[in-house]
């Protein structure tokens, strides 16, 4: 009891103030980097595969201010709700050239060409390119205006498609941005962009922070904001584009008919595999036993909750821990993959492989022997399960096998199941790394702003 008690509170305090803390674990001044471990020899371990009762509703829904239902059958091709603002406040400065940058999030799209957010010591978040594998960077920011009167650190959502397609929001950490915001995006690899009509709200927001991005193909694309949190709910807008981000249209908001199971507990990740099928990800944070996620078959109107097989070693049916679904990964039709961390009341975290190839009705399981938090699949045999740990599959996540133990923590980008790099972090530090042997040895870039 005590434990429950404690979780539960330190669950709403955090999740309360996730909008007013950095995007990213462990965001540190562009001048302090770390010297990763280099060429140390690999170890390799092999992790033997194992193999869904509902539990009971998850917690009501409080009283929410009453607002316009704004579901839609179909998204409008011109919607009448929102309108391009006059740009208010002071444009962004791009980078220095010649310059290091510290890069916080990177997404590759081959060996040489990727995307990433990077800073100097101004704080901001800039968009860059690279086209020689992370070693020189050009800023491709979006023409983004930031109003001085709001005293807060301004952040950037991104999604990344292929080599040309990008898709960019900016909110302030606090508080919300003037007269709304925009997302941008540009088709040409950052060269041009454009911004959308403002997003459409309903006014009875508590605070406006982006969570996710998520896109099926070029034209179909999700964006989830949280607009407001308490009694263990996370309450949150979906907006939807049919036209690659040209218009969004909200299509779920808290009073949504039948939108319990996706706003009760924290929203921590969101993805889609076409556009119908998707999934958001969970933290029980605690306060109910198991692990789940709420899935869409309708391209996020309507969501509904898929409870976990408990492993045989946890019993979850009866204990409470801390379990958070993350990283989905679609690598084939009906199939979805992903994991689940569980933390017991002494502090011991367990991490499960979760499969399905039916689309949620049937699941698979196998214990993973390290710390991982990060799935990267080529096809339904082959992947990556990243976090401290490199652990690697080539049967679908059935058995596991240890590269490496590193001293980090990192996200990661990977284009073939050799090369990769990674944003690794240690204590406050943070270095920008890469693999070209499947994560066994990973070599240090200093990454600078090109001409």
């Amino acid at each position: 009891m005590k434990l429950r008690k404690f979780l539960l509170m330190t669950g709403l305090l955090l999740f309360s103030t996730a909008c007013n803390i950095p995007r990213s674990k462990g965001e540190v001044s562009p001048t302090t980097r770390f010297q990763p471990e280099i060429n140390a020899k690999a170890v390799s371990t092999t992790v033997a595969a194992t193999m869904i009762p509902k539990h009971s509703a998850t917690p009501t829904l409080p009283e929410y201010p009453t607002v316009t239902p704004s579901v839609q059958p179909t998204l409008p091709t011109n919607p009448t709700t929102s309108k391009v603002e006059t740009p208010v406040g002071e444009p962004m400065v791009l980078l220095k050239t010649g310059q290091p940058l510290t890069i916080t999030q990177i997404t590759m799209i081959d060996l040489t060409s990727g995307w990433g957010i990077g800073q100097q010591s101004d704080d901001v978040d800039h968009v860059v390119r690279t086209a020689d594998g992370g070693q020189t960077w050009k800023d491709v920011s979006p023409p983004q205006y930031f109003d001085p009167s709001i005293e807060s650190r301004w952040v950037v959502q991104t999604a990344f498609l292929g080599s040309e397609h990008a898709w960019v929001i900016y909110a302030p950490l606090y508080g919300f941005p003037p007269q709304g915001t925009s997302v941008w995006r540009t088709m040409d690899g950052g060269e041009n962009w454009e911004a959308s009509p403002t997003l459409p709200l309903n006014g009875m927001e508590g605070f406006f922070c982006p969570g996710f991005f998520a896109y099926s193909d070029k034209l179909h694309g999700w964006l989830l904001v949280h607009v407001d949190a308490g009694m263990n709910h996370d309450y949150s807008d979906i907006f939807a584009t049919e036209d690659g981000g040209l218009s969004w249209q909200r299509i779920t908001d808290p009073r949504s008919d039948d939108i319990d199971s996706l706003m009760s507990l924290p929203i921590v990740g969101l993805d889609f595999a076409d556009e119908d099928w998707g999934w958001a990800t969970k933290s029980t944070r605690g306060v109910m036993p198991g692990a789940f996620l709420v899935q869409t078959l309708d391209g996020g109107m309507t969501w509904e909750n898929i409870f976990l097989p408990s492993p045989d070693d946890l019993n979850w049916e009866h204990e409470i821990f801390d379990c958070t679904t993350q990283s989905p990964a679609f690598p084939a039709e009906s199939t979805g993959y992903l994991l689940v961390n569980c933390r017991d009341m002494n502090d011991h975290v367990s991490n499960y492989f979760y499969a399905t190839d039916d689309k949620g009705k049937t699941w698979r399981y196998t214990l993973m022997s390290g710390d991982v938090s990060q799935l990267v699949f080529w096809d339904s045999a082959r992947g990556f399960a990243l976090g401290s740990d490199v652990l690697h599959t080539e049967d679908g996540g059935k058995t596991w096998v240890k590269i490496k133990k590193m001293k980090w923590e990192g996200q990661f980008s990977f284009v073939d199941e050799q090369n990769g790099w990674a944003v690794a972090r240690d204590n406050g530090q943070v270095a920008l790394v890469r693999t070209t042997d499947g994560g066994k040895t990973w070599d240090l870039l200093k990454p600078l702003v090109g001409e």
